[in-house]
């Protein structure tokens, strides 16, 4: 009768984590249909931005821009790391972690010293952990907005044109990119100095034959802190977006575990209740036979 007792009271508990799993689902999966509308709205925006960009640096004869400098004496590295603020959401975290150890490994073993910056309680909260410095951390919006990539990315590009005592010389960022419902990798990009990616088949001086009023060493110069601060913003959108797709799965993974599980305590529950009855009624014949 107490084992009876013992399985009730176990699927009475697996319908109440099912409950909430399923719960937690249904909302990840309206979140995550708005984020992914964002990100996927944003996309081509960065694409044809990164072009121009591209297109402007293969011309050649560019100004001598703070933001596009590379130093051969690097003195310091910062890694910025974009995470969640919530668990629940399978091994999301755990790879934006893994991934930012790595880069910190490969930076640490050039003989760079480092700073980590983290964007996201979780990740934040595992480094100090195992006992890493992190230097600044905040939570991750929920919504990003443009305006929260400026505010990084002025931040970012004061450091790295900032003194030499006090200046960082290059930028590295670990985010998650969305590629499918079932595949959102931590990634590393390099923000600082930048590097426009060029497009496919674009030559040096490909951009020559192209008319630009007003000059364009100007609109170059004004352009790049925008499309650094696009490129962050594109970062966000990504994050916020797998985040949720990761929580939606691993909710979706934890609900049908529990009804799986409710099913299997139900037909334990039978088996142990059939088998109570037949002993039962052995013994009421066995009883009967013996007062004949």
């Amino acid at each position: 009768m107490a084992k009876i007792k013992e399985i009730r009271n176990r699927i009475k508990s697996v319908r109440a984590t099912h409950k909430i799993t399923s719960t937690m689902e249904m909302v990840a999966t309206g979140r995550m249909k708005r984020a992914l509308n964002r990100m996927l709205e944003a996309r081509p925006f960065l694409r044809g931005f990164t072009e121009v960009m591209a297109r402007l640096v293969s011309s050649g004869d560019l100004p001598d821009h703070p933001l596009l400098a590379e130093r051969a004496d690097i003195r310091r590295e910062a890694v910025v790391v974009l995470s969640s603020n919530r668990g629940l959401c399978g091994a999301f975290n755990t790879n934006l972690y893994r991934r930012c150890m790595e880069e910190l490994r490969r930076i640490r073993s050039a003989g760079h010293p480092t700073e980590i910056h983290v964007l996201g309680k979780k990740v934040a909260g595992l480094l100090r952990f195992q006992g890493e410095e992190v230097a600044t951390a905040a939570p991750l919006p929920d919504r990003p907005v443009f305006a929260d990539a400026v505010a990084l990315a002025r931040a970012l590009t004061a450091r790295f044109a900032a003194a030499e005592e006090d200046r960082v010389d290059r930028v590295t960022l670990v985010c998650a990119r969305y590629e499918s419902a079932l595949r959102q990798p931590a990634v590393t990009l390099a923000v600082l100095p930048v590097r426009p990616a060029a497009p496919a088949g674009l030559a040096r001086g490909a951009g020559d034959a192209a008319i630009y009023s007003p000059a364009r060493a100007e609109i170059f110069a004004s352009l790049l802190p925008v499309y650094v601060e696009s490129v962050l913003f594109q970062a966000l959108l990504e994050t916020t977006a797998s985040e949720q797709v990761a929580r939606r799965n691993a909710m979706k993974n934890a609900t049908e575990n529990a009804e799986d599980m409710i099913k299997t305590l139900t037909r334990n529950l039978n088996k142990v209740r059939q088998a109570q009855i037949t002993r039962e009624l052995a013994e009421i014949v066995g009883g009967s036979q013996g007062l004949r």
